[in-house]
């Protein structure tokens, strides 16, 4: 994207090089963030706002809170929302026992990370910090294990997946609108659930349609694009893909008036 516009990329409170933030680390604090971040690198306006996952929603939000200085929205694969409500019960018993078992684990890790023993965690502390992945460099992968060896990292993950329950439990409101600005949605095909039962697979696949039908409707310059052989990660899959997207609603002068907001 560099040669076509300003690209401006951050890692978000908590995360990366970023200093870790006020808790909790809710939708509202990030959008502060957010808003704080552009003002302080006077990133010319209006912004072209990318989001990945997460990321989705936190510039939709901006967007919402701050129209005039949102030329376009590029929300890479946003997560179902609304799926609460309709899975059985036992399937949310189930989802309720395993938040429980994940913020022990955080707090063990958390715990361990104050202490300054995560490095030479044994047991199940040694899954606090997994093997990279083949993708990424040895500096990238180093740079990783050393943020997550810091307290921060584990207080902002917690509170981050906390807050998440709460923001991807309602469905994407039928008025949600934003007018005529552009927006792509980037979505990757649906993907297989191994182990999920029939029934719950059938309500997570509705709701992941229904909330990238809803967004790619809530612009009147709306649409959806599908990006064959992707993960979930399709900038990472087809990076392409997703410049492309950007491309496409870049306005005539992206140098004088655009950037774009990255968010991981």
């Amino acid at each position: 994207m560099a040669p076509q516009a300003r690209v401006c990329a951050y890692d978000r409170a908590g995360y990366g090089f970023s200093d870790e933030g006020p808790l909790p680390r809710n939708l509202e604090a990030d959008i502060a963030d957010l808003a704080a971040l552009v003002d302080a690198a006077e990133l010319p306006k209006p912004l072209v706002l990318v989001g990945h996952s997460l990321g989705s929603n936190i510039v939709q939000a901006y967007a919402q809170q701050h129209p005039q200085d949102v030329a376009a929205l590029v929300l890479v694969d946003p997560p179902e929302q609304g799926a609460e409500a309709q899975l059985p019960a036992d399937w949310k018993q189930q989802g309720e026992a395993g938040r429980a078992q994940r913020n022990a684990f955080l707090d063990a890790c958390l715990a361990a990370a104050e202490a300054g023993t995560l490095d030479a965690g044994e047991g199940p502390l040694a899954s606090c910090l997994r093997a990279a992945p083949p993708w990424q460099s040895e500096a990238v992968a180093a740079a990783t294990r050393a943020y997550k060896l810091k307290p921060a990292y584990w207080r902002t993950l917690r509170s981050e997946l906390d807050a998440n329950t709460t923001i991807f439990a309602a469905p994407v409101p039928e008025t949600e609108s934003y007018g005529d600005l552009p927006l792509v949605v980037v979505a990757a095909p649906a993907a297989e659930m191994p182990g999920v039962p029939p029934e719950v697979a059938k309500v997570l696949q509705a709701t992941r349609e229904q909330t990238h039908a809803r967004l790619a409707a809530a612009s009147r310059n709306g649409r959806r694009v599908e990006v064959p052989d992707s993960s979930h990660d399709v900038q990472l899959d087809a990076p392409e893909a997703v410049a492309e997207a950007v491309a496409s609603v870049l306005v005539p002068e992206p140098r004088a008036r655009t950037g774009s907001g990255s968010l991981p």
